[in-house]
């Protein structure tokens, strides 16, 4: 791990303090290095750990509809255009 010394404004240094103590953690570094990380894994510059696997479990109860695999887009817009009005 590399090591990096940083100057910060008064009210950056009192914030990073504040923000570590209401969440438990007692090092600014850490705060610091989990920020960073987020930073730059948004703007590209870090690769995000591989995607964990995703485990679909198949309802027990079809939707009804004998074309969705075709026709999801439409079954979709059409379920969300009927939840869009107000239930009487």
């Amino acid at each position: 791990m590399s090591s990096l010394n940083l100057s910060l404004p008064e009210p950056i240094a009192e914030a990073l303090v504040a923000y570590g103590r209401d969440r438990g953690i007692e090092s600014p570094a850490e705060v610091v290095q989990a920020a960073l990380e987020a930073f730059l894994l948004q703007q590209g510059y870090l690769a995000s750990s591989p995607p964990k696997r995703v485990r679909l479990t198949p309802c027990s109860q079809g939707s009804g509809f004998k074309d969705t695999s075709a026709n999801h887009d439409a079954i979709l817009a059409e379920a969300i255009f009927v939840q869009s009005f107000p239930q009487e």
